[in-house]
């Protein structure tokens, strides 16, 4: 085994290194030029101020527009790339909610009440509670404001051995017994010194307890404790001197915490953790008072297999009475049941909202047909069925499934070319002032516009004006640009140009070279995984 365990890790080696090999061959290969730092600090330092005018598509109404299933299907053609999708399904789907009847409820109810006595007998409370409860014993002191109000009498007015209940909440019975009370410091202020045993021999813990029985005996000796933590302790807070500040109760492993609380201001103690060995000194704490410990045996409403059958029969005769998507349709209206919705989802998701490990189901949605409804599946404690009501293949989108995107296109581009045509109308324009008369709108401003800018300031992301704004020259007068959001026309009124900085061109290359290097590792590997064509059949398995 261990033979085999080497040579496969011999086998990851060779190819993490070929591959590291490959890697750097391609980022070598690459280099930023002195001509496109420049470019780039260009991009960043040539500042645009402009005066414009903008007509809103929303000016003309989609009635004024007519668009032809031509326009559309050409449209289309021509942009099908940008309608490239991943493969999808949509369900709709119901459940049916195991929930616990009135006869779980009685049975629940009758075991607790016949636990009573041997709850309150118990000599060992603890091994008690983890060998009957559904919820394991809590060996913790609370403060009297952490103990919740249905026990608060309890732990305020109780002696040790009380008890309370049963009583019903959150679902289950619940008897109460108080367990223990003490007078214990809300937080302690503790610093310490974790050595971390060495070797996997029995005696290594021992060891380690013995340095620190050393360092203890250096620390009473007179050794600063900080610098010895600083210089033996492996812990993350040995560079503030072991210094863990205030904590409170149950924040630290158990016999770290007893040994902190239980303490003395000032003594040093040697306690042994998960983690190792550690030395503790007790800097502070804060004042006593009064906490409990209150063991609490929970008995779980929980539904019987005899219910979970009658749901079960319940579910399986809806999806054998519906088969189709018509009567899946009619039978939901009629019982009154909510639908709930699972959009796009893809070949490997494991998850959808609300359910509880739904592979399964996913699994079946890519090999069902549209309007095919599913047996019932059984997701934590309940049971689905679904109906498959959309599918989506990899590649480009079937032009009925984008129609209405591409229609909203297609028209906002006939708008944009009537305005253009209304701003052009008895030739090219004098002045914005002009133009903003005509149309009824106003001269508006936009300074500081960088051609790496992804947005402008008043407009949004417009990338065509940012273009314009900082490729043209002063006081010229641009022609109309057709945007995301309307149609522009602008003036550049005037540009600034900030000094040339050696920091900011070594800075910019840098960070070129690094995004060549991020391409280089992502790009080369997707390359080499489409041209292997592989195709993707984790989810039939998993």
């Amino acid at each position: 085994n261990q033979k085999a365990l080497w040579l496969y890790i011999e086998n990851q080696i060779h190819k993490e290194r070929l591959m590291s090999k490959y890697i750097a061959l391609i980022s070598n290969g690459l280099d930023v030029t002195n001509y496109q730092v420049q470019q780039e600090e260009k991009n960043v330092t040539h500042k645009a101020n402009i005066s414009y005018i903008v007509r809103h598509f929303t000016e003309i109404p989609d009635s004024a527009v007519q668009v032809a299933t031509s326009d559309l299907k050409n449209y289309y053609t021509e942009h099908k790339k940008e309608y490239k999708q991943e493969s999808s399904r949509s369900l709709e789907y119901v459940t049916f909610d195991v929930r616990y009847s009135q006869d779980d409820y009685n049975l629940a109810e009758k075991w607790i009440n016949s636990i009573v006595e041997d709850f309150k007998n118990s000599k060992d409370i603890g091994a008690f509670v983890n060998a009957n409860s559904d919820e394991p014993y809590t060996d913790k002191y609370m403060s009297l404001s952490e103990v919740p109000d249905t026990l608060k009498n309890l732990a305020e007015k109780g002696k040790v051995d009380d008890v309370f209940g049963p009583y019903f909440q959150d679902e289950a019975f619940k008897i109460a017994r108080l367990a223990e009370i003490g007078f214990l410091p809300d937080s302690v202020h503790a610093r310490h010194i974790l050595i971390r045993p060495q070797g996997q021999d029995e005696n290594a813990m021992k060891r380690a307890l013995a340095v620190c029985d050393s360092l203890k005996k250096l620390v009473e000796k007179g050794k600063d404790f900080a610098e010895l933590a600083k210089t033996n302790s492996v812990d993350g807070s040995a560079s503030k001197g072991g210094d863990l500040g205030w904590f409170k109760e149950g924040t630290m492993v158990k016999p770290f915490n007893d040994a902190c609380f239980s303490g003395k201001k000032g003594e040093l103690v040697v306690v042994e953790t998960s983690f190792g060995a550690h030395l503790i000194q007790i800097l502070d704490k804060s004042k006593d008072e009064k906490k409990v410990k209150i063991a609490i045996l929970v008995r779980k409403v929980q539904p019987s297999d005899k219910t979970y059958q009658a749901v079960y029969a319940q579910a399986n005769q809806f999806a054998g009475n519906n088969t189709t998507a018509a009567k899946f349709d009619k039978s939901v209206a009629d019982q009154g049941l909510v639908v709930k919705y699972a959009s796009n989802l893809r070949p490997n998701d494991t998850r959808i909202t609300g359910l509880e490990s739904p592979r399964e189901l996913i699994r079946w949605a890519f090999d069902a047909k549209v309007g095919e409804v599913s047996k019932p599946f059984e997701l934590g404690d309940r049971f689905v069925i679904a109906k498959l009501t959309q599918s989506a293949e990899e590649g480009i989108a079937p032009f009925d499934a984008v129609k209405t995107q591409i229609d909203l296109v297609v028209r906002r581009e006939k708008k944009a070319e009537k305005m253009i045509a209304q701003i052009n109308a008895g030739g090219e324009p004098k002045s914005l002032e002009d133009l903003a008369t005509k149309f009824n709108t106003t001269v508006q401003e936009a300074s500081n516009i960088t051609f790496s800018a992804s947005t402008v300031q008043g407009m949004g992301f417009e990338p065509k004006v940012i273009a314009v704004a900082t490729n043209t020259e002063v006081n010229k007068l641009a022609a109309p640009i057709n945007g995301n959001n309307g149609v522009y026309v602008l003036k550049v009124t005037s540009v600034t140009d900030d000094p040339e900085s050696n920091e900011l061109l070594a800075s910019i290359k840098n960070r070129l070279n690094g995004s060549y290097m991020m391409r280089a590792n992502y790009e080369a590997i997707q390359a080499l995984q489409d041209m292997a064509n592989i195709k993707d059949k984790r989810s039939k398995f998993y």
